[in-house]
């Protein structure tokens, strides 16, 4: 799992953001991942949006958790929970790879311009995931940021988002 911590942190070097374990490490429910300046990224951060990325889904399948948009979670509440897949259908997932749908809301001010879009295509350029952005009968793939541009995204609107590796 790839746990962003908020937009354009790579910017602040590590600054304000204490890891508290390792890549690769296998961590429990419960354990401690990490300590943050909330204050210091909330300044310093373009947002404090935090995507979590299942890196090695193969196998693997997203539970529903009950959580929906703006929910307050607690400490200790379950953010993500990963069920294991039958192994038939393991092979069937994997013979087309796994797919994912959310809804989101667009939280940038300005809407989704040339440097968010580019970010995007980044992040699934280094998880080796096609990534398509749709809004209402129109869709781009993130390798084509003016594709994703000509879409007219704007803040605080729904968008729909489909994952495939």
């Amino acid at each position: 799992m790839l746990i962003h911590l908020g937009l354009d942190t790579v910017t602040l070097e590590g600054r304000g953001i204490e890891p508290c374990v390792s890549v690769g490490q296998r961590v429990e429910v419960g354990d401690l991942l990490c300590h943050f300046d909330v204050d210091k990224l909330a300044c310093e951060a373009t947002s404090l949006i935090t995507p979590l990325i299942v890196i090695d889904a193969p196998g693997w399948r997203w539970a529903e958790t009950g959580l929906k948009s703006g929910d307050v979670v607690q400490r200790g509440d379950s953010l993500v929970v990963l069920e294991a897949i039958a192994s038939a259908e393991h092979q069937a997932v994997s013979a087309q790879g796994p797919k994912g749908e959310r809804s989101v809301v667009l939280a940038l001010e300005t809407g989704l311009h040339a440097r968010p879009a580019a970010r995007l295509r980044a992040i699934a350029r280094e998880h080796d995931v096609s990534l398509n952005l749709t809004h209402a009968e129109h869709s781009a793939n993130v390798d084509s940021i003016s594709g994703l541009m000509n879409l007219g995204l704007t803040s605080q609107r729904s968008r729909h988002w489909g994952l495939a590796a």
